[in-house]
């Protein structure tokens, strides 16, 4: 099963931290987009969440999974994936090391202005 060219439907950007100077020639952080992609989006659907809390188990909330086409070098957990508007800190890159047809970029929203 492969992964078909429709099924990557959503244009993400990956943006890397870095530093900017202000006009007092202070350092400033920011993020720097590295590039954009077409991914597909996953997440925890509704069902899910009402089994887990029937369970009495939290499902976290903001947590997404991004897969783009296999990319095993480029992207790591420093990093963060914008979508229209809204920012998903990278908290863990899989590969699918079997296949190399795709990597998941599992994201979270929260800290690191995500």
């Amino acid at each position: 099963m492969s992964l078909a060219a429709g099924d990557l439907n959503r244009k993400i950007t990956i943006s890397k931290p870095g530093a900017t100077k202000d006009a007092s020639n202070q350092v400033i952080p920011a993020w720097e987009p590295v590039f954009s992609l077409w991914a597909k989006i996953l997440g925890a659907n509704g069902m899910s969440a009402v089994r887990s809390a029937e369970a009495g188990i939290a499902l976290a909330p903001g947590k997404y999974s991004f897969r783009i086409r296999y990319r095993l070098v480029g992207i790591d957990t420093s990093m963060r994936v914008e979508y229209q508007g809204l920012t998903f800190n990278i908290i863990d890159v899989r590969h699918d090391l079997d296949r190399h047809e795709y990597t998941d970029l599992v994201c979270e929203t929260g800290a690191n202005d995500g």
